[in-house]
């Protein structure tokens, strides 16, 4: 019903004309909802006028009540527009408001930017000082600790300089040791430093020998000597080998700092006990010290005592070992080109090794160039090179680190007997055999080579006894001639001045003086005789005589060289039986220490 008010709403109100007029006389039209398409069906007048009747009550009633709907919707969207031009007027103030509000936060914003900012930079200098005044208290810190490490330092290093100064004297000499002196103090003396002169060389091994003589601890021992840079493992080496011999051996520390601060021999000894620590002086007096002692010295110990060189050559530690009965091993602290003393505390003592073995990090591949000058110029012993922690690389990576090292050697003109290969779980049997194959040094040859220049004296001096007696005889033959020629000569000189004398004759005559008379042919060959006697027969005298002065002065010389040789073989006999005396001691001697 609504549906259709609207509808003939929608196209105003019918108008009351007639049908005269040619046009549609329905009350709704020809286009109304109701009507029908034809003209042909308007059949009931009065149904239509019944039907228009009650259109036109019901178009009335909804035409009342739209009017008052379209009044209270007008009135509606009068308050409508009203409270819409109200609420953009609002909506203005409010945009406005807004917007002075938002510059008034940004303001506000920036503003609060800015001082976060400088807060920021604030803090960030703030937490730089922080970080300073933090740095500052960790470099004061690490002062203090080290001035705490220092102060300990300092009174180990007094604490090692009191034990040491006060240390006893091990006053106990061997028969040995004297013996070995003495023989030192032979050849050294003026009456065997008269026919015997020994070389550099030789004088260095003699020295060598009697200093390991007086050594206990390497006398008839294979000693081997390990140098090697800081950290290439020489000690943990040194240490397998002690283990070796004694799994439950004192070992010798290993840390990541530079143990090894004065050369160290460590041999076995017999007895068994506890092990004795000593050290050796530069002026060969050998003396105790406890093993706490010889635990603390360190390089940093040291570096607070000058001139600990001066006091200390090198440490002994023997104990019983079983690896040790036929080895005696050197520790070293190598060759550091930081280190002077190092270097001449190791050169000192390595020489009396019979083998030097060097160290080196495979790790590293490379020779210190410091060391390789040292070992050629003072090294006098066969070298070893050992790689070391082979393990911790492939067989390419050792075999090329092997030929670079010894490219090195062959640049550098370094002799090397060989190379070992060593890592943690090698075996230490090529070592042993090495060892093996080196034996023990021993100047005893050097004394065999003494009493051979002996006997060489000796017998050249018989020799040359030989030749002023050969000589000796030679010169009073021709003494023996010369005289004879000079009395052969005198004697003819005396019958010529005979003859000339006999020649004038005596005349007495009774008539005259006395006188002597000769013909001419007497007289000329009295002429002669005297000329001979006057002109010839001194010349020849004089030449006997003179050559007689010259053989009795070949015979005096003679005399006095065989003289000289009879006193240097008496000398020399008197030495070789004192020399042969005091070897034949050593020798019996040195065998009780094999």
């Amino acid at each position: 019903m609504f549906d259709f008010i609207l509808r003939w709403f929608g196209k105003g109100k019918p108008q009351e004309d007639t049908s005269s007029q040619g046009e549609d006389t329905s009350f709704f039209g020809s286009n109304s909802l109701f009507a029908k398409e034809g003209g042909d069906e308007a059949t009931s007048t009065s149904i239509e006028e019944a039907e228009r009747a009650n259109a036109a009550e019901l178009c009335g009633q909804a035409d009342d009540t739209l009017r008052k709907q379209i009044a209270e919707l007008t009135a509606r969207l009068a308050k409508a527009q009203k409270a819409l031009k109200n609420a953009e007027e609002e909506n203005e103030e409010l945009e406005e408001e807004c917007e002075q509000t938002l510059k008034r936060e940004r303001a506000k914003t920036q503003e609060v930017k800015e001082q976060v900012s400088a807060m920021e930079k604030q803090l960030s200098s703030l937490q730089e000082t922080l970080d300073e005044r933090n740095e500052e208290k960790e470099k004061l810190n690490n002062e203090l600790t080290a001035t705490k490490d220092r102060v300990n330092c300092r009174g180990e290093a007094l604490s090692f300089v009191r034990e040491v100064l006060t240390a006893q004297v091990n006053s106990e000499r061997s028969e040995l040791e004297q013996k070995v002196e003495e023989m030192v103090a032979l050849i050294h003396s003026d009456e065997c430093r008269a026919y015997i002169t020994l070389t550099d060389e030789e004088e260095r091994d003699l020295s060598m020998w009697q200093s390991e003589c007086a050594k206990s601890w390497i006398q008839g021992k294979v000693k081997v000597a390990f140098i090697g840079e800081f950290s290439a493992g020489k000690t943990s080496i040194v240490n397998r080998l002690l283990q070796d011999g004694d799994p439950h051996a004192i070992q010798l520390p290993v840390s990541s700092k530079a143990t090894t601060a004065i050369p160290t021999y460590i041999s076995g000894r017999k007895g068994g006990g506890k092990a004795t620590y000593r050290f050796y002086t530069p002026d060969s007096i050998l003396k105790e010290i406890s093993e706490d002692t010889f635990r603390r010295v360190s390089k940093e110990v040291l570096e607070e005592v000058g001139g600990i060189s001066s006091m200390i050559k090198y440490f002994v530690m023997a104990y019983a070992n079983k690896g040790l009965e036929r080895l005696s091993i050197l520790d070293t602290p190598g060759f550091s080109s930081q280190d002077k003393e190092d270097e001449q505390r190791t050169m000192e003592v390595i020489n009396e090794c019979d083998a030097l073995f060097w160290v080196v990090d495979v790790n590293n591949g490379q020779l210190n160039s410091r060391s390789i000058r040292v070992i050629r110029q003072y090294l006098h012993k066969p070298l070893y090179i050992i790689i070391n922690k082979v393990d911790t690389k492939s067989q390419s990576e050792v075999k090329q680190a092997e030929q670079a090292i010894r490219a090195t050697c062959s640049k550098e003109k370094l002799s090397v007997k060989g190379f070992i290969h060593m890592g943690k779980s090698t075996p230490l049997s090529e070592l042993h055999q090495v060892f093996s194959a080196l034996g023990s040094s021993s100047s005893l040859d050097l004394l065999d080579t003494i009493s051979e220049l002996i006997q060489e004296g000796l017998d050249e001096q018989m020799n040359i006894k030989k030749e002023c007696d050969a000589k000796r005889k030679q010169y009073d033959q021709e003494l023996s001639e010369l005289e004879t020629t000079f009395s052969d000569n005198l004697d003819t000189v005396a019958e010529l001045a005979e003859d000339a004398v006999r020649i004038p004759h005596f005349k007495d005559p009774f008539w005259g003086s006395k006188r002597y008379e000769m013909d001419a042919s007497e007289y000329k060959e009295l002429e002669e005789k005297l000329t001979v006697l006057s002109e010839a027969a001194p010349g020849i005298l004089k030449g006997n005589l003179d050559a007689i002065e010259q053989a009795v002065s070949k015979i005096q010389s003679a005399e006095e060289e065989a003289e000289k040789c009879r006193s240097k073989l008496a000398d020399l006999e008197g030495l070789k039986k004192r020399f042969d005396q005091l070897h034949k001691q050593i020798d019996q001697l040195s065998q009780l220490h094999r």
